[in-house]
């Protein structure tokens, strides 16, 4: 009926998306320490719920080897490469920007 797709369009282009804008925002004037402290109240309700979803239903299924700690470090790791490139962005872009 539906097709299938390998990807979940609203994690992807609706939570995801979301969930990065806050990080960022939020971690905005932060040092490392505060960084990396910040995502913990990010990655560790999504990695419940996808720890729960796994189990309890058919909505997501991880590969043979994956569990919930992969998904956790993932998670992070994706969350603060991001955070990075966006603070490398602001380093080339200061003083270059409008806010008209």
């Amino acid at each position: 009926m539906f097709p299938k797709y390998k990807i979940h369009l609203p994690f992807d282009y609706i939570h995801y998306p979301l969930l990065l804008l806050y990080y960022n925002q939020w971690t905005l004037n932060s040092k490392p320490v505060g960084i990396i402290l910040k995502l913990f109240p990010f990655v560790i309700p999504q990695t419940i719920i996808e720890t729960i979803a796994s189990k309890k239903t058919n909505l997501i299924k991880w590969k043979k080897g994956w569990t919930w700690y992969h998904s956790l470090i993932s998670l992070m790791l994706k969350l603060l490469i991001c955070r990075a490139i966006i603070a490398m962005i602001r380093i080339i872009n200061k003083g270059k920007i409008s806010v008209r």
